[in-house]
């Protein structure tokens, strides 16, 4: 009996610790609830943005995930089967925040809220044909509306396509088809003369693939949406330009959605599963911080941008500069030097090296030139010394030929005391006149004669 007493009390035990961690305010329970399959794109880009979203915050966030895959088993037992799952998978859990995606899962979500999510705030995305009272009057509901905007789109490629006679909006018979084709009716009354306008794509798809190849480039097809044909064939949002694109079409493709961007479309306003998802997480993340969910308003205007394929750009002979500011060109053809990044980057080596080689050797040079340019400027410093040593000897040489020829000729002497008469008229002794005009010097002294003469008699000793 004891021992059974501490199974139950340790059984008890740990079920309030559940219960208080369930209801732990740092850890936080949410419900991400999709319409459709995991493989679906449109689905996918919902779930990836939503889970980026709300991984980012700092909170703690325990995500659980469900698809009611209504595309391939649209029918309500399937969601009464769902239904009954979820109350005994998550009858001990208490969610804080409910995140759908698309109409059936925001309507499965509402219908079953009290057995399933009683009080539990909803946040909804991808509702197509949203208004206040889509599904009757409920709090703690906000959201994210899916709206297309086919007037930009249209306007744009009528302008990229001047020859245009002709549109063919693509869209099926669906539930989800028909409300965006009221709302591309919207969207395009709001321009003004616009070409002929057909909505197509109740047929099968062979049949549709066929009747649009068959189309000149003059037709302008708008791919709308195209998941079910005529057969009950489901395909994603980027298979039917895919197809039309394998085809062979001459004719000029553009859509409504992100998804079927780089499977043949150029591009246009796009509606994507990824701005869809995160506005929703978004919203969730201010009701998990305290915002109240009846208090965040609903959008209900397109979350749409400009995203074009730059390969179709380049087929149609469409200008990047026609295109809206801040448009999102993807798919560009790779630059020469992505195509050649080893061929560019081994030349700029080669460039590098021998510029470096050029610099050097350039530096060589120019040191050799100057110490060549400094031993010729002193070469020719010393020749010019030299030279101007030469020139003085030759002045001095000239000088003494000048004072040598000064003494040639006919020089006036006395006959008796032999002195000479100057150009001045006066008279010099021999050995002044000599001096000045020579450079002769004398030593005085007796010849024989004279010794006899004037000493006859001194006798030497």
């Amino acid at each position: 009996m004891s021992h059974l007493w501490r199974v139950c009390r340790a059984a008890l035990l740990c079920s309030v610790c559940l219960l208080n961690w369930a209801d732990d305010p740092g850890h936080h329970q949410v419900l991400i609830l999709h319409s459709y399959h995991q493989g679906y794109s449109w689905t996918a880009d919902i779930h990836a943005a939503m889970m980026q979203t709300l991984q980012s915050t700092e909170a703690g966030i325990d995500i659980r995930t469900e698809y009611l895959d209504w595309k391939h088993y649209p029918s309500q037992d399937m969601l009464v089967r769902y239904r009954d799952l979820f109350a005994v998978k998550y009858r001990a859990v208490h969610f804080n925040v409910v995140l759908t995606s698309d109409n059936a899962a925001l309507e499965f979500a509402l219908k079953h809220r009290d057995a399933l999510f009683p009080g539990v705030p909803i946040v909804f995305c991808g509702v197509n044909g949203w208004h206040p009272d889509l599904y009757g009057k409920h709090d703690k509901l906000t959201g994210v509306a899916e709206k297309v905007e086919a007037a930009g789109t249209l306007s744009l490629a009528l302008k990229a396509h001047p020859g245009t006679k002709r549109v063919l909006v693509v869209c099926d018979n669906t539930e989800t088809g028909q409300e965006i084709r009221l709302d591309v009716d919207h969207s395009l009354s709001q321009l003004g003369q616009l070409p002929e306008i057909q909505y197509i794509g109740k047929e099968e798809t062979q049949e549709l693939v066929l009747r649009l190849a068959k189309e000149p480039p003059s037709t302008l097809i708008l791919v709308a949406l195209f998941g079910n044909d005529a057969s009950g064939r489901y395909l994603d949002l980027w298979e039917l330009p895919a197809i039309l694109q394998r085809s062979g079409l001459q004719a000029p493709v553009w859509g409504l959605y992100e998804e079927a961007l780089g499977h043949g479309i150029v591009g246009g306003h796009l509606q994507g599963g990824e701005r869809q998802g995160s506005l929703a997480a978004s919203q969730a993340l201010r009701i998990l911080n305290g915002e109240e969910a009846s208090s965040i308003p609903v959008m209900a205007v397109p979350t749409v941008k400009w995203a074009f394929d730059d390969r179709e750009l380049r087929r149609f002979h469409i200008a990047w500069s026609s295109l809206p500011p801040n448009s999102d060109i993807r798919f560009s053809l790779p630059s020469f030097y992505e195509r050649n990044r080893a061929w560019v980057l081994g030349s700029l080596l080669v460039l590098v090296i021998g510029f470096t080689g050029a610099m050097g050797w350039s530096f060589v040079l120019r040191r050799t030139v100057k110490q060549r340019t400094e031993t010729l400027s002193r070469e020719l410093s010393a020749r010019i010394h030299a030279e101007q040593d030469l020139g003085r000897t030759v002045d001095e040489l000239q000088h003494s030929l000048a004072l040598v020829k000064s003494l040639s000729g006919l020089v006036p002497i006395c006959g008796h005391c032999k002195k000479i008469r100057t150009d001045h008229g006066y008279w010099q002794g021999v050995e002044q006149y000599m001096s000045e005009h020579s450079e002769a010097h004398f030593s005085h002294g007796v010849c024989p004669e004279c010794l006899g003469i004037y000493y006859s008699g001194w006798k030497q000793p």
